[in-house]
């Protein structure tokens, strides 16, 4: 029962809190009279007074494959990959996205050409590719593939961390300048820094060959050198503590001008930084050729069903790993932003935003927005894009009272607003208090 709550606490982080850090809002980059709108370029709301932002979540999902009522199966003992529904879905190069955005408080007070804000976020980041041949020879076994090298090896990046931002603006003229340096604290952190593993099976005496040159480091995820690989240690997953000694940094930056009254431009980095990750980090590595001799492996699973415990041991002894001397500090994947916003009439925006994370399969994303103010106290927005592959439809909307700002994001509504059914879900919510006003409320 303990294994199946590690391992079901795990999943939830990947497949309950998914895509949109991947793939920054478009909702929040369309609408730059948000106070959330700076998460992507902090010299965006650059307003008179002082504004608080009450805590604001976002979730999202993104799987190339089913959503998770179609994927997992849970039983007493353990927990159960349905298999043979990703099977059905294989796209080549495959992507689960995992990402979960909690800020806690945000507070940014504009006076004259300056702007100054402290925000802190709670932050978990994670991505998974995997090749089509590591599903297939569950399914199929190695007989399809006699005489045949192929390519097993998955992708990954687990990590999340607390990030705590002060941020520093400054006016000239029509041009907004903003910096925003920001202490980052690690929590739990796995990342393949190499993920070749190749699997040979000869057509004469059905010799089993590994090839491998994988090389991943854990701070609490998993163990590989011994027991079970998934055997994942719900004491780090579900704290989120100061203090645990991996200390990191980054800096965001960016500009908006203002080319006329009706026309903004707007270009941004964020995550330009990284973490020493140097209190309990394990580097894992497996390198070089396994053979097996007259093996051949069949049916690693019953009734297409995966169980973690017994099938993905037995790959994970095939790989041999072994624990190594590593490197310490890793960088963040850095994203770029561009930004082009038009409000032909005081009650309509316009905005279409480009984004690039080399993290993923698809790096760029681009998304068009528009806003409406229906009625005073009621602004709703339509979002349409293009990302990870695929097109993607949202709304958004804003309830604006006195001194109060109440927002809702919805991402991927094509796929439906269920996050257990869907492949691609996102959601935002939050509140503002503006003391002195904001550019919503005129």
């Amino acid at each position: 029962m303990m294994r199946w709550n590690r391992v079901k606490l795990l999943w939830s982080c990947l497949v309950f809190a998914q895509q949109i850090y991947a793939q920054a809002e478009f909702g929040l980059l369309g609408n730059r009279h948000l106070l959330q709108s700076d998460l992507y370029n902090p010299a965006s709301f650059h307003v008179e007074g002082l504004h608080i932002g009450l805590p604001s979540a976002m979730y999202n999902l993104h799987h190339t494959g089913p959503g998770y009522r179609d994927l997992v199966e849970s039983t007493e003992a353990t927990l159960l990959l349905k298999i043979r529904n990703v099977y059905d879905d294989l796209k080549g190069v495959n992507e689960l996205v995992a990402n979960f955005r909690l800020q806690t408080f945000k507070i940014k007070y504009g006076k004259g050409d300056w702007t100054f804000g402290v925000e802190h976020e709670l932050i978990s980041e994670n991505s998974l590719q995997y090749p089509d041949a590591l599903v297939q020879l569950y399914i199929d076994g190695n007989q399809p593939w006699i005489g045949e090298t192929v390519a097993i090896g998955p992708d990954l990046r687990i990590e999340s961390y607390h990030s705590l931002g002060l941020l520093v603006g400054r006016r000239l003229g029509r041009l907004n300048l903003a910096l925003r340096p920001r202490l980052l604290i690690g929590q739990y952190f796995g990342y393949s820094e190499r993920s070749k593993a190749h699997l040979h099976t000869d057509d004469s005496y059905y010799q089993l060959n590994f090839n491998s040159d994988f090389l991943y480091h854990d701070v609490g995820v998993v163990d590989l050198a011994g027991g079970n690989p998934l055997d994942f240690q719900i004491g780090r997953l579900d704290r989120w503590r100061l203090g645990d000694g991996h200390i990191g940094s980054a800096v965001d930056g960016g500009l908006e001008w203002q080319v006329n009254d009706r026309v903004n431009l707007g270009a941004s980095f964020t995550d330009l930084g990284s973490i020493l990750w140097n209190e309990d980090l394990q580097t894992y590595q497996s390198l070089g050729d396994h053979p097996y001799d007259g093996i051949e492996i069949t049916n690693l699973v019953t009734a297409q069903e995966v169980d973690f415990v017994g099938a993905v041991d037995t790959l994970r002894s095939l790989l041999d790993f072994e624990l190594v001397d590593g490197p310490s500090r890793f960088s963040l994947v850095p994203r770029y932003f561009f930004f082009f916003n038009y409000q032909p009439s005081s009650t309509l925006s316009l905005a279409m935003q480009i984004q690039y994370n080399s993290r993923y399969v698809d790096p760029f994303a681009i998304g068009l927005t528009a806003t409406v103010h229906v009625a005073k106290r009621l602004h709703l927005g339509m979002i349409a894009g293009h990302k990870y592959g695929s097109i993607n439809l949202g709304l958004q909307g804003a309830l604006v009272l006195p001194k109060l700002i109440g927002f809702l994001a919805l991402d991927n509504l094509l796929q439906g607003i269920n996050p257990v059914v869907s492949q691609r879900f996102g959601v935002r919510a939050g509140i503002n208090v503006h003391f002195i006003g904001t550019s919503l409320l005129h």
